[in-house]
């Protein structure tokens, strides 16, 4: 499994109209690597785990937005593997975005891995994954 998990709702906060010229985004720091940051379902802001705090110069006044942060490791579980051109390829779901009974989750950030056949042939689809710096 991944080496964290999802950010709760709980523990990310958006200020409500009180500031004038901004949006204030919080949230508790986990152990992921670095947090991609979504206003609208579009990636404003990639930060690393040590911050905890963004500001959203952007946002328009007096327009609701939605907003989403998603915490990312160098590890994952493999999503799916697959060969091509004889090379061996595994995919990692490095997101902490758990499929609900089947169902799309959306939001998974995927990242393809080239291994060598001994690590493709002892991967299972589930099993932890992680890349070497």
């Amino acid at each position: 499994a991944p080496a964290s998990d999802v950010v709760e709702a709980v523990h990310f906060l958006a200020s409500n109209a009180d500031h004038c010229d901004y949006v204030q985004l919080d949230w508790e720091q986990d152990i992921s690597n670095y947090y991609l940051l979504y206003r609208d379902n579009e990636l404003i802001a990639q930060v690393d785990n040590a911050i905890t705090q963004y500001i959203d110069y952007s946002a328009i006044e007096n327009q609701t937005h939605q907003y989403c942060i998603k915490s990312v490791n160098d590890c994952g579980e493999v999503y799916t593997k697959y060969e091509k051109d004889g090379e061996y390829f595994l995919v990692i779901n490095l997101s902490n975005q758990r499929p609900n009974n089947g169902e799309d989750p959306g939001g998974e950030i995927l990242a393809d891995a080239k291994v060598n056949k001994s690590i493709y042939d002892s991967k299972k689809i589930g099993d932890e994954f992680c890349f070497e710096n």
